[in-house]
């Protein structure tokens, strides 16, 4: 089962998630595996439970339940709905599921914005404690943290033994009381994860060290930029990072996208090195070489449709190429739009 430790701060939110999957019977299955769903640009949800739903990863069939959903509530309603007719129909009602997202929202609709956690889940009790048995019914509840607090840690799937909750909630607050950055929070959370994962208990064949981290950061809404993820770590945007049980974190994958009726799976990239064009840019210039635009040999001056552009309304790029110049690369829209090719014609 899923580790997914979850801080709010009332500056930023950060959730931590091991992507480990096993088989009921406790062996490995995979150690990459998405277990995060990023909701309309502002709300970080993972889930801890059933690896698939409908024949489908887990990760993307909540990512089916809230993409059409217009707010984070209503979302997780439908998740906690499809969740409790599936396991009825799949007659696997005793297994438990655990589904919990994260963001800023208002309390009764009613400014400031402050941080929230809501599950939606067959084993949480009316006092957010996590039971031992699933119950026949998924239940949606929602925590905002409180304003006198300056932090909620919610440990969900494996347990915290009370040693580590204690050492965790320690540089946790410590970190809250000097102002520490977002990423040092995003630490504490990563390498308690790992801290268990390669442990000796029997939750380390559960968790792994591969993790995806979000970070909230409570600047973005309120600038009104909330729709935006990056990485790396970013305090004053909404961003994440993925870390390979190896360590590494280029290339990434990143969390299952859901917003507006649409869903993005298989999000992810890595870095392009120094001096490197990267995959697109790349595919951009094989493509302008194929359709060239070309300069008859001893003049200057060219006029042409976009070979790229839309039939019926293409654009015409016009310029120079000067003589002492071969070839040179130009966009059909200024600094934007399809880059290609004006080449000069050989005698």
């Amino acid at each position: 089962m899923t580790l997914i430790l979850t801080c709010l701060t009332h500056k930023h939110i950060v959730q931590a998630a091991d992507r480990r999957l096993t088989l009921p019977d406790g062996s490995l299955y995979d150690d990459d595996t998405n277990k995060a769903v990023f909701y309309c640009g502002s709300v970080a949800v993972a889930y801890t439970g059933l690896a698939r739903m409908e024949g489908m990863p887990t990760a993307e069939w909540i990512g089916r339940c809230m993409k059409d959903a217009a707010q984070t509530e209503s979302a997780m309603k439908e998740v906690a709905s499809q969740a409790e007719r599936h396991l009825r129909q799949s007659g696997a009602p005793d297994k438990r599921l655990a589904v919990v997202a994260t963001g800023w929202g208002t309390l009764h609709g009613k400014p400031p914005i402050r941080p929230f956690i809501c599950v939606a889940s067959n084993f949480l009790s009316a006092e957010w404690n996590w039971e031992q048995v699933a119950d026949d019914q998924m239940v949606v509840r929602t925590k905002f943290l409180n304003e006198d607090l300056p932090y909620l840690l919610f440990p969900s799937g494996q347990n915290l033994c009370r040693r580590e909750e204690v050492s965790l909630s320690r540089s946790i607050r410590r970190a809250v009381e000097h102002r520490a950055t977002a990423t040092a929070l995003a630490r504490h959370l990563g390498e308690t994860i790992q801290s268990i994962a390669g442990g000796g208990d029997a939750r380390a064949a559960r968790v792994g060290r591969g993790m995806i981290i979000h970070l909230l950061s409570r600047t973005a809404p309120e600038t009104g930029s909330p729709g935006m993820i990056l990485t790396p770590l970013t305090p004053d945007a909404h961003s994440f990072i993925y870390v390979s049980r190896e360590g590494r974190t280029d290339r990434f994958q990143g969390a299952v996208i859901a917003c507006n009726g649409l869903l993005v799976t298989g999000f992810g990239g890595g870095t392009i090195p120094a001096g490197g064009k990267g995959r697109i840019r790349t595919e951009m210039e094989e493509s302008a070489r194929r359709s060239p635009i070309r300069v008859p040999p001893g003049s200057t001056g060219y006029s042409a449709p976009c070979p790229l552009g839309a039939e019926g309304s293409p654009t015409i790029v016009e310029g120079e190429l000067p003589m002492t110049e071969e070839e040179a690369w130009i966009y059909c829209r200024g600094q934007s739009g399809h880059l290609l090719l004006v080449q000069r014609e050989r005698l």
